[in-house]
């Protein structure tokens, strides 16, 4: 997660995530939550409890891809696309989140 960073601590991962960034995340503001957010800038518009994220997650990234780091390089599988692929971002969280004991297997 080249933009993401996070912390492991007990009973809980926090998640960093930047305010400027390439499209990956859309900040959003909406007073009903039914219906769709107009995004804004961070820049000039301050966060409000009306405040979301929109987040472009990805599941996967190609094995030695050069802007898509992986904690999970270890595991390897082959994608869809006949490409070997690492686990990433969403799937690192649940990893995460799977170390710490926040999910189990039962």
């Amino acid at each position: 997660m080249e933009d993401i960073r996070h912390t492991l601590k007990t009973n809980e991962i926090e998640l960093r995530l930047p305010t400027k960034n390439k499209g990956k995340f859309r900040w959003k503001n909406r007073a009903d939550n039914s219906k769709y957010g107009e995004g804004f800038a961070t820049t000039t518009t301050p966060f409000t409890e009306e405040s979301y994220i929109e987040w472009q997650i990805g599941y996967d990234a190609e094995v030695n891809h050069p802007k898509k780091t992986t904690i999970l390089t270890n595991i390897e599988f082959i994608g869809a696309n006949g490409k070997r692929k690492n686990p990433y971002e969403l799937s690192e969280i649940l990893y995460l989140m799977k170390k710490s004991g926040l999910i189990i297997k039962i």
